[in-house]
């Protein structure tokens, strides 16, 4: 299993709060190739078992991972998609995504959305209308 992640295990072994553990395993979690499970979990973050273990519990009653009940395979919950959705939509760099729309819907006069995959659903992050008339009003969410 191949992770990508800005920590090297050595710093998430000695991370100094729980918060921070738990932070990295998110990361992790997020950022795999294919969904991980608890063994590849211990072994790229460096942790003894039992805490990557707690950790995991913890973060699932608050929904912020899931484990898919079949391959006992760890991904990003529903709440961590809701999270990762409202930092998208009030980034500072909206702005910078915002003129990038303005100028295509100027360029080719249509409607122009930028949207992120959620599950099985897009979900609209920002959206620069046309001013041209007949158009469908649909708000980000």
């Amino acid at each position: 299993m191949h992770f990508r992640s800005t920590k090297s295990s050595s710093e998430l072994r000695t991370a100094e709060s729980s918060t921070l553990r738990a932070f990295a395993l998110l990361e992790l979690i997020a950022n795999a190739a294919a969904a991980p499970t608890l063994d590849e979990l211990t072994r790229a973050s460096g942790l003894p078992k039992p805490t990557v273990y707690r950790i995991l519990a913890l973060l699932g009653a608050d929904r912020l991972v899931q484990r898919e009940p079949l391959e006992k395979r760890y991904v990003v919950g529903p709440r961590m998609s809701e999270l990762s959705l409202a930092v998208q939509m009030r980034s500072p760099a909206r702005a910078t995504r915002r003129a990038i729309l303005a100028r295509l819907v100027e360029e080719i006069g249509e409607t122009c959305n930028f949207t992120m995959l959620d599950g099985a659903e897009a979900r609209y992050v920002d959206r620069v209308e046309t001013y041209h008339h007949g158009r469908l009003n649909m708000q980000p969410s």
